[in-house]
């Protein structure tokens, strides 16, 4: 079987991320645009360069949300990033080959392949269908 999920050498390469990504310390303050450097010391990022999907995140809004992935028997995700104050938390599983979204030469296979397995996981782990993932 294929492996598609990233190891964890991968999670702060450059080349996955945006170059000059959303970010912000509070969101009430609204995101900004900064380099990718800036961008690691906030606390909210956005993951996925435009019209790519390199990471699939999930919010998962329930107490003890940190292990939804064990409770599903799923693999471990590449990062947790948790609220202490109610235990809720996002998923993140960062994706061995990023896949083009938006583009004339987007493949539409590797795409619904994608949008299944996110649907999946999203069943699984109990996450909520609504969020965007942009940061």
């Amino acid at each position: 079987m294929q492996t598609i999920f990233a190891k964890d050498a991968e999670l702060f390469n450059p080349l996955r991320w945006p170059k000059r990504p959303y970010c912000t310390d509070a969101l009430e303050e609204g995101l900004k645009i900064r380099s990718f450097a800036s961008a690691l010391k906030r606390a909210y990022i956005q993951a996925n360069p435009p019209h790519l999907k390199t990471w699939l995140m999930f919010d998962v809004d329930k107490e003890g949300a940190a292990y939804a992935w064990e409770d599903a028997n799923l693999a471990t995700p590449s990062w947790i990033a948790t609220n202490p104050e109610n235990g809720h938390a996002h998923l993140v599983y960062g994706l061995t080959a990023p896949v083009l979204l938006e583009a004339d030469d987007a493949r539409q296979a590797p795409i619904r392949y994608l949008t299944a397995l996110e649907a999946a996981y999203r069943a699984a782990l109990g996450a909520d269908p609504g969020f965007s993932g942009l940061i």
